[in-house]
C-alpha cells in the first residue's frame, strides 16, 4: 500500500514540475503585427506602372528558371 501512495505521489509531482515549464510559441506582437498588415496595405495600394523598367537579365533567368520548375512540378502532380 506505501508503494501505491509514493508511486501515485511522484506522478503527482511530475504532473506538477511538467506543468511549470511553460512553452512558448513563436508568436507577434501587436505592434509586429500592425506593421505587417501596413506594409501589406502599402503594397496593395501601389498604382501600377505604365511603363516599368525593363527587368535585369540576371533577374529574368532567375523567373524563367523558376516558372520551368513550376512547370514541371505542375506536370509532376498531374501525373
Amino acid at each position: 500500500m506505501r508503494k501505491l501512495i509514493w508511486v501515485t505521489l511522484a506522478l503527482f509531482a511530475g504532473a506538477a514540475f511538467a506543468n511549470e515549464q511553460v512553452v512558448q510559441g513563436q508568436s507577434l506582437k501587436v505592434k509586429e503585427r500592425l506593421q505587417v498588415i501596413e506594409l501589406i496595405n502599402i503594397a496593395a495600394e501601389k498604382e501600377q506602372v505604365a511603363n516599368p523598367e525593363p527587368l535585369d537579365a540576371e533577374l529574368l533567368a532567375i523567373l524563367e528558371e523558376a516558372e520551368a520548375l513550376e512547370e514541371g512540378q505542375e506536370t509532376k502532380q498531374a501525373e
